[in-house]
C-alpha cells in the first residue's frame, strides 16, 4: 500500500481501529521509549516538530518514510527488532525501540513535548531572578519601535518592539525561513559588545547576557515565521554598548541581529 494512502486511511479509520499511544518527550534531552508494531501493518508516528533527521531501522526489516510532521513505519519481517532515532535538534533526540508483534501493536504513536516551547540562555554573570508575575509588571512601560533586521543562512531575524518595565527589558522578535528547506531554531544567544577605538566601532569586550527566550514554534517550513520574546536585565544596556542577538539553526550559523535600544 502506498504510504500516502495509508495516511488517509489512518485518518478515516481513527479512532475505530487504531490503538493510539501518547509519549511525552523532553526538550534538550534524549528520551527512550518502546513501541510494539504489527507485522506488515503501517504505524504512524506523529511528531511535535519537523525532525532534523530520522535514522536507524530500515530495509530489509522495516520500511520507514519520514514526512513533515510524521514518520510512517512498517515491519516487513516477523519478530524483527531495531531502534529508530528521531533528532529534533538542540539536543532533543527520541530513541524508539521497535518490536514486531503479531497483533495488538500501536498503529498511531503521538510524541508530545512535556513542556511549552521555551528555552533559556544564561551566563555566569547572574540570573533574571524570580519567575515573572503580574506584580512584577506593575510599573510604567516604555515602548520603543525597533525595526532592525539581519539575514543569514536562510533565516531573517527582525527586532520589532522593546518594552522596558521595572528592571527588565522585553524585545519582541520574528524569525522567518526564507530558504527552500525546513529550518530548526536550535540556539539563541544575547551578547553585549562594549565598543571603543578611534571611531567607537571596535569591540573591546564581549559578554553573554543572562536572558530568557521563548518562541511559539522552533521548526519552520519554507516561508513560515516564528514569533518570540527575549527578556533580560536593563542593567546590561549602556550608551557605549551594543546588544547582538545570535540565532542559530541545528546545521549552520544564522543571523546576528543588532538590537538598538
Amino acid at each position: 500500500m502506498n504510504m500516502r494512502y495509508a495516511i488517509i486511511l489512518a485518518i478515516l479509520l481513527y479512532p475505530v481501529t487504531l490503538i493510539a499511544g501518547e509519549h511525552p518527550i523532553a526538550r534538550g534531552e534524549s528520551t527512550k521509549m518502546t513501541v510494539n508494531v504489527d507485522h506488515m501493518r503501517e504505524t504512524m508516528i506523529v511528531l511535535p516538530d519537523t525532525a532534523v533527521s530520522v535514522t536507524g531501522v530500515g530495509q530489509p526489516s522495516f520500511q520507514v518514510e519520514p514526512g513533515s510532521d510524521y514518520v510512517m513505519l512498517r515491519a516487513l519481517k516477523q519478530n524483527s527488532r531495531g531502534n529508530l532515532f528521531i533528532n529534533f535538534g538542540g539536543g532533543t533526540i527520541v530513541s524508539i525501540k521497535i518490536s514486531t508483534v503479531q497483533s495488538g501493536g500501536e498503529q498511531l504513536v503521538t510524541l508530545k513535548y512535556s513542556a511549552p516551547v521555551a528555552y533559556g540562555v544564561t551566563s555566569g554573570m547572574g540570573s533574571l531572578g524570580d519567575t515573572l508575575d503580574v506584580r512584577a509588571q506593575a510599573a510604567p512601560w516604555k515602548v520603543k519601535k525597533l525595526g532592525s533586521k539581519s539575514r543569514n543562512a536562510g533565516f531573517t531575524a527582525r527586532a520589532e518592539y522593546s518594552i522596558e518595565t521595572g528592571d527588565r527589558i522585553f524585545v519582541n522578535i520574528t524569525i522567518s525561513n526564507d530558504s527552500g528547506e525546513s529550518l530548526n531554531i536550535s540556539k539563541v544567544n544575547l551578547i553585549r559588545n562594549t565598543l571603543g577605538g578611534l571611531k567607537g566601532m571596535t569591540v573591546l569586550e564581549s559578554v553573554e547576557v543572562p536572558s530568557e527566550c521563548a518562541f511559539d514554534v522552533r521548526s519552520l517550513s519554507p516561508g513560515e515565521k516564528a514569533y518570540g520574546t527575549i527578556a533580560f536585565p536593563k542593567t546590561y544596556v549602556d550608551f557605549d554598548q551594543a546588544l547582538v542577538l545570535q540565532v542559530r539553526s541545528a546545521s549552520n550559523e544564522g543571523p546576528d541581529l543588532r538590537i538598538g535600544l
